[in-house]
């Protein structure tokens, strides 16, 4: 299977017409708009290459702010650094990352994400332990231990 390339959304807009953009969206002119207002990058569509390209000229003409994300990208990211302790002070965020200490200024580009899975999906306790884990340095272990 072919890994998608992804239409992701840039906000802000420019101003969108929202009859073609829900047209195109195959949704109502209402989530159309919500879409258009909406200050997040979201992912527009999944395709192949050729078709995202179309499809992200054809938003990008209703005044989306647009972007390509070649998926085969996505998969060459490396495994994320789980991080055990955060402070905010004055000047700049601090972490701990494998039991080094990171100072992330706050004019720096980062994506952090925080993991708990809903209540409703939650899984009998692992036995993997989480230091154990960290220190491992495997990501699927460390994923198995956060789950």
């Amino acid at each position: 299977m072919e890994i998608p390339t992804l239409v992701v959304s840039d906000p802000p807009h420019a101003e969108v017409d929202v009859e073609a953009a829900a047209e195109l969206l195959e949704l109502d002119v209402f989530a159309a708009r919500l879409k258009a207002n909406f200050a997040a990058p979201e992912v527009m569509s999944a395709s192949g290459p050729e078709r995202a390209a179309e499809f992200a000229a054809a938003l990008g003409s209703t005044g989306f702010g647009v972007s390509i994300l070649h998926g085969p990208v996505l998969s060459d990211l490396p495994w994320p650094d789980p991080v055990t302790s955060l402070a905010f002070d004055e000047s700049c965020l601090r972490a701990t990352i494998r039991n080094e200490g990171a100072t992330i200024p706050y004019d720096a580009e980062v994506v952090g994400v925080y993991c708990r899975p809903p209540a409703e999906r939650a899984v009998k306790k692992t036995v993997v332990d989480l230091d154990r884990a960290v220190a491992s340095a495997h990501g699927p272990t460390i994923a198995e231990a956060i789950q």
